[in-house]
């Protein structure tokens, strides 16, 4: 198990995805992904830091964000090395949080995928279009906080300093009731462009040759 007693993230250290998340089912079928905004290795070291440092307000606002429930008891456990029971459930929770999802083409489908990069939503002109902005409004201020956080070889050595773990529990709370509980932005084709045109079977819902897109700028 990735997740220690004590909250650290050892090893690959990579979650499942939550259980009943479904893709969206298309005819000829595309092959869809949960694409992360931040990366999962950025709010990985992202938590490391914060229970290596000790910044329980960070890390009950990040608890409190990802919707994970019993927070005090968790803190609680975490402090004293012995959160055993939901050490799976909170693994999850921590890499996957719906808000920070986005539903797209994946694997040869995707022309720019960015790895283990950030990415960036497509929002029309003068539209708000809710959660898409929200979380690039997030991502941009929450992103520059991750980058102050050293790369280190052992998780257990991911650090965070106090001032960029205050600045991190501020924004946290203040994105809190946009985005508690919030789930995946499902496939919406207004967020993407199509880049190759695939040529389909005349005679079954399939694929001859790969369509592609990549993401809406």
């Amino acid at each position: 198990m990735a997740l220690q007693a004590n909250g650290i993230i050892s090893g690959a250290g990579r979650a499942s995805e939550p259980e009943g998340w479904k893709h969206a089912e298309v005819k000829p079928a595309i092959q869809f992904t949960w694409h992360h905004t931040i990366p999962l290795d950025d709010l990985t070291r992202l938590w490391n830091g914060l229970i290596n440092g000790g910044h329980w307000n960070a890390v009950d606002e990040y608890l409190q964000i990802i919707g994970f429930s019993s927070v005090q008891t968790t803190i609680n456990e975490l402090k004293a090395g012995k959160f055993q029971a939901r050490r799976d459930e909170l693994h999850t929770a921590i890499q996957w949080p719906g808000w920070n999802i986005v539903e797209g083409p994946g694997g040869a489908y995707r022309e720019d995928d960015p790895g283990n990069g950030v990415e960036s939503w497509y929002v029309p002109p003068g539209g708000s279009n809710g959660q898409r902005t929200i979380l690039n409004r997030v991502k941009n201020a929450i992103c520059p906080l991750i980058e102050k956080i050293p790369r280190t070889v052992r998780p257990e050595d991911t650090a965070i300093d106090a001032e960029t773990a205050k600045r991190l529990a501020a924004e946290l709370k203040n994105q809190r009731p946009s985005l508690r509980g919030k789930g995946p932005i499902e496939w919406n084709p207004d967020m993407w462009e199509q880049t190759r045109e695939g040529r389909k079977d005349k005679n079954r819902d399939i694929w001859l040759t790969t369509p592609q897109w990549r993401a809406r700028r």
